[in-house]
């Protein structure tokens, strides 16, 4: 039997709807529309699945990314804190500390343990010991949906460590059929014991498939123990300033690749043979901070990754040679380049015709596409000619600019 409502009552849509309203909102603005009605304080806080608490400031104590809250802890609004994680705890699926405030150090503890349903979790290495990450009563998760996992290495005491190398090593072992993603921020010096002691842990995780590394300071042998001990690792993401290492450690150790992310300093000794042994991967993205791609990098690129499907790179010179090896690339379906697009239209409409439905795109250096080569990759795809003279007006145009 259906029920009439007001024309004005939101009781006409159901609660679906009202949570993807609701869901636009700020964060710091749902706890007064919850008061609306009863339906309203029912969803308003469904879709907040995320909550990062750090040291920062952000937004006036709150601040929105996403699904993600923000806010700055202080003796102040632990309470309040305390209050917000009874209110939803258990409907977080992400969670992120980032904060060394001895004072709440066991309230930090105590708010983790109460997000029972968490898939993501981002905490300080040393914080392994103290939660039931590692620990829990008989052989029971805590976290049954956990996946994934973010710890951060920050202190250099080798008796604090050591202990939670072990912690780390009872939680490999109770999650080991869980975890599919794992990511490490390398802030202090990492010994080989300690490299032994993780990659050993990692080994025994046959669910992991991907890995996150950040490190300032080169460990020497991190990346190749992480290889030859993770087989199993199909995606890899590394950011470091140390490019020439990491790059010839990838290319030795990780030749099972699928998917492959690097952010390092800069890429003056890159060659056509850098990583040319990774034949399985299908998603490369790339970025530098200091100096630009040449295409000699990429010559060739076809035999070194024939299975590329998607390319993503930044401060490249965009070339006629460049487009042109990169569209021997066989199952290349998205390129998109950063940098100085200076190609003629021959060598656009020659990608064009090799792969008519591809999605690619070329930046300037100020992330915003060139309105003449825009124009030209429309054309072209819409089928339409494209005049001889249309080269040297393209060219004269990034001339003039220069």
């Amino acid at each position: 039997m259906s029920q009439n409502y007001n024309k004005d009552s939101f009781d006409r849509f159901g609660d679906d709807l009202c949570q993807e309203l609701l869901s636009y909102m700020a964060f710091k603005d749902r706890f007064r529309w919850e008061s609306v009605s009863k339906q309203w304080q029912r969803v308003v806080f469904k879709s907040q699945l995320a909550l990062n608490i750090n040291r920062e400031l952000i937004d006036d104590n709150f601040g929105q990314i996403l699904n993600d809250v923000s806010f700055k802890v202080s003796e102040d609004n632990v309470h309040w804190i305390s209050h917000l994680m009874a209110k939803f705890a258990k409907q977080m699926t992400s969670i992120s500390f980032d904060l060394k405030h001895n004072g709440m150090i066991d309230m930090r503890y105590e708010w983790l343990e109460m997000c029972v349903h968490l898939t993501t979790i981002h905490i300080l290495f040393t914080d392994l010991s103290q939660t039931r990450l590692a620990f829990s009563p008989g052989n029971d998760l805590h976290y049954k949906r956990l996946t994934s996992i973010h710890l951060t290495f920050n202190e250099s005491n080798d008796h604090l460590i050591d202990i939670n190398l072990s912690e780390f090593d009872f939680f490999a072992h109770k999650y080991d059929h869980n975890i599919k993603t794992i990511g490490f921020t390398f802030y202090s010096l990492t010994g080989d014991y300690m490299v032994n002691r993780l990659t050993d842990s990692l080994s025994r995780m046959p669910a992991l498939i991907a890995l996150k590394v950040k490190f300032n300071e080169f460990v020497d042998n991190l990346l190749p123990q992480i290889g030859h001990k993770c087989r199993q690792l199909k995606s890899l993401t590394v950011d470091t300033s140390h490019s020439m290492e990491t790059f010839e450690a990838i290319n030795e150790y990780f030749k099972q690749l699928k998917r492959l992310e690097i952010n390092v300093w800069d890429s003056r000794r890159l060659s056509a043979h850098s990583l040319n042994s990774l034949k399985r991967l299908t998603h490369l993205k790339l970025f530098f901070v200091d100096t630009s791609f040449t295409d000699s990098f990429f010559i060739n690129c076809h035999n070194k990754w024939p299975q590329l499907r998607y390319l993503r790179a930044n401060r490249v010179v965009i070339t006629d040679q460049l487009l042109n090896a990169l569209s021997r690339l066989r199952h290349i379906r998205h390129m998109h380049l950063f940098g100085c697009p200076v190609p003629t239209p021959e060598a656009i409409q020659n990608v064009v015709i090799n792969y008519p439905k591809i999605d690619c795109r070329l930046y300037s250096a100020n992330d915003r596409e060139e309105p003449q080569i825009e124009e030209l990759f429309r054309k072209l795809m819409s089928g339409q000619s494209v005049p001889a003279k249309s080269s040297s007006h393209v060219k004269s145009n990034h001339s003039s600019k220069k």
